[in-house]
């Protein structure tokens, strides 16, 4: 594929951890449609967790959306992989539900954490960015990671 015209100071490796969180966000987008969707069976039939996930589902679409317009912004090039079937289909408790949501968050925002040397070293930071105060122009992206950058260091 051509190279964007409009490209300019987006480094590879900034494309490339770009494309790796839009399909993890994807990939538990997916996860929480499975997860809506057992709860939403006749013979489970607990809405107010049905719906939840449901809305899991679509924060974490509109997280990739938002990205998908920042490569594009930036003159970077989509990537998308496929996104296996989640192995959790059902649960044996609302409690087990919520450790897997928890746990596939966490793995979500790994994704987040290790960009972050990743824009500091390549200086994702162009002129056009600072104004909007996100190093990757994404205000959502720009929380998590924050959060992320002054939480204590894990081993």
């Amino acid at each position: 594929m051509q190279t964007s015209r409009c490209r300019q100071n987006f480094h590879e490796a900034s494309e490339s951890g770009i494309n790796r969180q839009i399909n993890m966000e994807l990939a538990a987008s997916y996860a929480y449609l499975s997860l809506h969707a057992y709860f939403s069976y006749d013979d489970v039939a607990l809405p107010g967790c049905a719906q939840f996930f449901k809305k899991c589902a679509h924060e974490e679409t509109e997280h990739a959306e938002k990205l998908i317009r920042y490569l594009a912004q930036r003159g970077g090039r989509l990537a998308l992989e496929d996104i296996k079937a989640p192995t959790v289909t059902s649960t044996s408790s609302v409690k087990e539900a919520m450790a897997i949501a928890l746990d596939m968050e966490k793995s979500v925002n790994e994704v987040s954490a290790n960009m972050l040397p990743i824009g500091q070293s390549v200086q994702l930071r162009s002129p056009a960015n600072r104004s909007r105060s996100g190093w990757l122009g994404c205000e959502w992206l720009c929380k998590s990671t924050h959060n992320l950058a002054n939480q204590p260091h894990r081993n």
